[in-house]
């Protein structure tokens, strides 16, 4: 298996507290997902200020089914952020990523100093393409058969980012850091906000490993706001651009699932046929600058 059963994100808690306003939003059928977001960003009140972002997505089962559906799509959109010195840091690409993995297994590793911009930690579950799945849930009610995992994001060059799973010893039963290749998202600003885009494709979704089962995301958190120094100069990758007259920052996080299975044909980069995509779900809300 070359890969685990994860999908993601980025990406993360499921509410902030009085420092930032999560939303959440029931599945429109009985055959969807229920999704949460929040978003919370430091010393955002001033233009060209760094700032870090701290960013959460939750995912739960439609009521009855085993397990949430695998994503197809995550697009999340934060106002007053951007990343103007982008430019000044290293780039590590997804195929730096692979290529070391493939060669020697130092993975990530091949990674250049100050080319992560983001790390934070996945939970999944692991299962058959069988949605209505009792054996998932043991008396409790809890969903089994998790995996914790760190996730690492890369700049890439230009809007092009790069994700990669690390994996402590037994925190996702006998997988191991590499056995998920790296994958890629993209991040641009348009019309004053940050946009951030990570397709989900098949090895990291509904062909989790090309084993044919569903990796799906419960819960992600993932922190923004790395620094690089350049002669002297320190340069931090997010900015603020300022705030609203009503002193927040206004985000959007869209999720899209999938019905799709896989086999040991399917290629790890195939992204989900638009056919087998559930109906998006939208989450909006508001932190405090």
């Amino acid at each position: 298996m070359r890969r685990i059963v994860i999908a993601i994100t980025a990406v993360l808690c499921l509410a902030f507290a009085a420092s930032a306003i999560a939303g959440s939003v029931a599945p429109p059928t009985t055959t969807n997902n229920g999704f949460s977001a929040g978003f919370k960003i430091s010393r955002g009140t001033k233009k060209n200020i760094g700032v870090t972002m701290t960013e959460t997505l939750g995912n739960t089962a439609p009521t009855g089914f085993g397990r949430p559906y695998p994503l197809a799509d995550i697009f999340t959109t934060v106002s007053g952020i951007a990343s103007p010195y982008a430019k000044y840091f290293p780039k590590c690409t997804v195929a730096m990523i692979n290529n070391a993995g493939t060669a020697n297994g130092t993975w990530n590793n091949a990674c250049p100093k100050g080319s992560q911009i983001a790390v934070g930690t996945v939970i999944s579950t692991i299962g058959d393409n069988v949605t209505a799945d009792p054996q998932l849930n043991n008396p409790a009610g809890l969903l089994v058969q998790t995996c914790t995992l760190g996730l690492h994001v890369y700049y890439a060059g230009g809007s092009n980012l790069a994700y990669f799973f690390t994996v402590a010893n037994n925190a996702c039963g006998p997988l191991a850091t590499g056995a998920a290749l790296a994958y890629p998202g993209t991040a641009y600003v348009k019309a004053g906000n940050t946009d951030n885009n990570v397709p989900e494709d098949a090895n990291i979704s509904f062909n989790a490993g090309g084993t044919g089962d569903w990796g799906s995301l419960l819960s992600e958190t993932l922190k923004w706001g790395a620094t690089v120094k350049v002669k002297g100069k320190t340069y931090p990758f997010l900015v603020s651009t300022g705030c609203t007259k009503a002193k927040t920052h206004t985000w959007t996080a869209k999720f899209v699932a999938t019905q799709a299975t896989g086999d040991s044909t399917t290629a790890p980069t195939t992204i989900p046929p638009s056919s087998t995509d559930l109906p998006a779900v939208t989450v909006n809300g508001t932190s405090k600058c």
